[in-house]
């Protein structure tokens, strides 16, 4: 499994797959029932799935992709179909994507970036295309982000950050109009680990 998202617009969670030999495919899925397969067109193992998000803000999950000589692509989606490409500026390997989410509240999905130096960026998107960087403050490599979600429930996502060492600190970056204006730490021990972030309490 390389990621989830509401590909059809229906309000369920569907589940996006990467075979080894590049076959991707999209099970569709309602209240917690596979209902179908979507086969999507197949790639080359230098392509990976980076990421799922709404960039072109139709209510739709889009597929964010990343070659391993730099190139990123957004596959635009619609009723878990492929529609169009959307070509990103490349960006040296030394960089990989560490998440998505909504960090200046717009409604698009945006890109998190982290060097393999510990500097962090955002990528501002609008209708899947890029808009600007935003330069965040750096971590040190012992730091990983571990995920993205709206924690303080303000309408930008925030950013998970788990220290590897002998602290086992979680930290939680408050994040604003792609900005980091809060940061706390707290203590969890090595033999837990993160699987997901999200919004658990929803009713």
């Amino acid at each position: 499994m390389h990621g989830t998202g509401d590909f059809d617009g229906d309000g369920d969670s569907d589940i996006l797959w990467q075979h080894a030999e590049g076959l991707v495919v999209i099970w569709e899925m309602e209240d917690g029932e596979l209902v179908t397969n979507h086969n999507l067109s197949s790639v080359t193992n230098a392509w990976q799935i980076a990421g799922t998000g709404d960039f072109d803000r139709d209510g739709d999950s889009d597929i964010l992709w990343r070659h391993a000589d730099g190139p990123v692509v957004v596959w635009e989606m619609e009723d878990s179909a492929y529609v169009v490409n959307h070509n990103l500026p490349d960006v040296a390997p030394t960089w990989q994507i560490d998440g998505t989410g909504d960090f200046d509240r717009d409604g698009d999905s945006d890109i998190l970036w982290r060097h393999a130096d510990g500097d962090v960026v955002t990528w501002e998107i609008e209708d899947a295309a890029f808009v600007t960087n935003h330069n965040l403050p750096g971590a040190p490599t012992s730091w990983a982000i571990e995920g993205t979600a709206d924690i303080d429930e303000d309408g930008d996502a925030d950013i998970v950050w788990r220290q590897h060492g002998n602290d086992n600190l979680f930290a939680a970056w408050e994040m604003e109009n792609n900005a980091q204006v809060v940061s706390g730490a707290f203590n969890v021990g090595p033999d837990w680990q993160v699987r997901a972030t999200g919004e658990f309490d929803l009713v």
